[in-house]
């Protein structure tokens, strides 16, 4: 397995029903969950900075998103900062819907 890593990530607005993954497979179809299984040596995402809200899709009942690595360099949304989070970490992100987390394995 050889590592994987992607750069800084920047969305000026929301970030809606969407998943950003780094060497991580979402095994049940979907991101975000225990169920995730890392793909690589070693994963990282530089940094996430998202300018609005983060949800998922009020109209599904069986989907899930997420972030997904097993480390981020800085995570930001809606000008909240996490600051650095490595694995393991389970973060729940859209509290009303239930269906966006960071998974880092």
């Amino acid at each position: 397995m050889s590592p994987v890593n992607i750069g800084a990530v920047k969305v000026g607005g929301d970030w809606v029903a969407s998943n950003l993954s780094a060497g991580v497979e979402g095994t049940s179809g979907n991101f975000g969950e225990s169920t995730d299984t890392v793909e690589a040596a070693s994963s990282k995402i530089a940094s996430i900075t998202i300018g609005g809200v983060i949800n998922g899709n009020s109209s599904a009942t069986t989907d899930h998103y997420g972030f997904d690595a097993t480390a981020i360099g800085s995570f930001s949304f809606n000008k909240i900062n996490l600051g650095t989070i490595t694995a393991p970490a389970t973060i729940p992100l859209a509290p009303i819907l239930n269906d966006v987390a960071i998974e880092l394995k």
